[in-house]
């Protein structure tokens, strides 16, 4: 039994090694903003498996932060007066870019626009 366990940390700890953040999406919704609440909810829900392959990090608040821990160690600072309406994403890559979207934009024109966003960061 004991092998067993041992055998099971190893491997997480393996997977966990092998899987970095390379950046966030942070999907913004303020209780304001409740009529966009189900297509909001249905494209996180969406893009969020596809996010996840890639090693982006997906968070759901309705209230932004005004610092933020990343998910690859460094503090950023949020600016909610960046976005035009109180919904929208914050997309973070690991240099600590941001990049800001107002509003509700379909899941797959998010997931072009965060691939976009990251692989831009990464020929910089």
């Amino acid at each position: 039994m004991k092998f067993l366990t041992f055998l099971i940390l190893v491997s997480s700890s393996f997977s966990s090694i092998a899987k970095q953040c390379s950046g966030m999406v942070i999907f913004y919704l303020s209780k304001t903003e409740i009529e966009a609440e189900s297509d909001f909810k249905y494209f996180y829900n969406s893009i969020y498996p596809a996010l996840n392959d890639i090693n982006i990090e997906t968070l759901y608040v309705e209230k932004l932060p005004s610092k933020l821990d990343t998910c690859f160690g460094v503090k950023v600072e949020v600016k909610p007066s960046n976005f035009e309406f109180e919904l929208g994403y914050l997309l973070i890559n690991s240099k600590a870019q941001t990049k800001y979207i107002s509003g509700v934009i379909t899941d797959i024109d998010l997931l072009e626009e965060t691939k976009a966003f990251f692989n831009s960061a990464h020929k910089k």
